[in-house]
């Protein structure tokens, strides 16, 4: 997915190219869409900005989105834990802004002695692309919504679902959620997805993650 020549080689025999995850090589998807001969789905520019996650939250705020408080922060002891203090203190999450996926690139940080061994255990991801800091979360259930859209704008938003993890991993899809999800709740989901999708170009299946925080209360996570 990275090398650029086999995505341009693919490309001059197929009339679309969608990808099933964001680590692709771009610059080399745009090169595709520009000479107009292969479409791609997602845009690339959607692309550039999933695949980035600082930037993907930076937009969503910009849109209007409602995100967990972060900040793009130096990967050393002195920037994370003022980015603690800005928000309350430990614990905070530290997560790579690049090459993130199912848990990978993301670190709990339970105190100052932790963030060294934070930094190590996001390894290569940290020189890669930097690292934010995020506000401790105290959820009560994570959410996703699948959205999908046609090329012609024309956009469907599914069932809000309950999704459980193990190992960071999504292992368990429940249809409805197994909990009581208030109405008010399920349509701040959708509203929420939906909004999120907005923000990027390009048509496709999307699949936006949430945090359920209580009551009509909903956070945006990751798309």
């Amino acid at each position: 997915f990275m090398d650029r020549e086999a995505v341009i080689d693919l490309a001059k025999d197929h009339d679309v190219l969608t990808v099933e995850i964001e680590h692709v090589n771009v610059d080399a998807l745009e090169e595709v869409a520009k000479e107009g001969k292969c479409a791609v789905h997602p845009a690339p520019s959607a692309l550039r900005i999933i695949s980035d996650k600082a930037l993907q939250k930076d937009v969503m705020v910009k849109r209007g989105v409602p995100v967990v408080d972060f900040c793009v922060v130096e990967p050393n002891q002195a920037s994370i834990e003022a980015a603690a203090a800005k928000f309350g203190g430990f614990p905070v999450m530290l997560k790579s802004r690049k090459m993130a996926y199912d848990g990978k690139g993301n670190a709990v940080v339970e105190s100052a002695e932790g963030v060294a061994e934070a930094l190590r255990s996001l390894g290569a991801a940290v020189a890669k692309g930097g690292v934010y800091v995020e506000r401790w979360a105290p959820f009560k259930a994570e959410l996703a919504c699948i959205v999908a859209r046609n090329t012609l704008g024309e956009v469907a938003c599914y069932d809000v679902v309950e999704t459980r993890q193990a190992d960071n991993i999504c292992r368990i899809v429940v249809v409805p959620p197994s909990f009581d999800l208030p109405e008010e709740a399920k349509a701040e989901a959708v509203r929420v997805a939906r909004a999120a999708v907005s923000a990027v170009e390009g048509a496709g299946v999307f699949a936006v993650e949430m945090f359920w925080m209580g009551g009509s209360k909903v956070r945006w996570r990751l798309a």
